[in-house]
């Protein structure tokens, strides 16, 4: 993803959706953060991708709790990727606290 409020929510959608019956090929189930979905779903939410991303009932949202971690990351990296990062953490086991 790159800076910029626009830009950020146009390659999120781009990137999900184009790949979104692979995904569900894949995985049972996905789990996207809270940021990643309101810069996909809600500010997205004029395109098309985004009802899909919406209405896709295997994806599903996770609140990350590590938020000290999250806002380390913050300073150079986007809320959404910083919350996919503590996610990724929490999920493989590497950071319970995630």
């Amino acid at each position: 993803m790159v800076s910029g409020h626009s830009s950020r929510v146009r390659n999120c959608a781009n990137a999900i959706i184009g790949e979104l019956d692979l995904l569900r090929e894949l995985f049972e189930e996905v789990l996207v953060p809270e940021a990643v979905y309101r810069e996909c779903v809600n500010e997205g939410k004029d395109r098309d991708d985004a009802s899909k991303i919406k209405n896709a009932s295997w994806i599903r949202i996770s609140r990350i709790k590590n938020i000290e971690l999250k806002k380390a990351l913050n300073t150079s990296l986007d809320e959404g990727e910083s919350e996919a990062i503590v996610l990724a953490r929490r999920e493989s086991g590497y950071d319970p606290a995630g």
